[in-house]
């Protein structure tokens, strides 16, 4: 038997070693110390922890599953980097359209004509961060 999954089998292991601690402390103390709700509570989640300790076990052991796991865990990894993504690009236009408000004060106060050629480079940029996106997703939904 080959262990496709050495990650997925040592979890298994320790879940069910959990489950088997439980277990264990249930026999020794011989229930009585628990109430009615926190027994059943227990029970619930040594049932949880025996059943996810069996299926990693067996999936890391499916050469299949293995493979389905891999890929799942990739498509993971794709939808967590393009959130990242979103969340950087929106935090970037709020900085640069801090700046551009700040910076159109600061030329208010000191009319200092350095300070508008910043004001119409932030204003471009924004420009850009913005526009770019929606172009993105148009081009994206007539090509897919």
């Amino acid at each position: 038997m080959k262990i496709y999954n050495k990650k997925g089998f040592w979890s298994g292991i320790g879940f069910l070693c959990l489950f088997a601690v439980s277990i264990g402390t249930y026999i020794v103390t011989g229930y009585k110390y628990k109430s009615t709700g926190r027994l059943i509570k227990s029970m619930v989640i040594d049932i949880g922890l025996f059943y996810y300790g069996i299926s990693s076990i067996l999936r890391s052991l499916s050469y299949s599953a293995t493979k389905d796991d891999i890929q799942s865990n990739d498509e993971r990894q794709k939808l967590i980097s393009l959130k990242a993504e979103s969340i950087s690009l929106k935090v970037s236009v709020y900085f640069c359209f801090f700046i551009l408000i700040f910076s159109i004060i600061m030329f208010a106060k000191t009319k200092i004509w350095a300070i508008a050629g910043a004001i119409v480079s932030l204003g471009l940029l924004i420009n850009v961060m913005l526009v770019t996106p929606i172009i993105a997703s148009i081009y994206y939904e007539k090509h897919e």
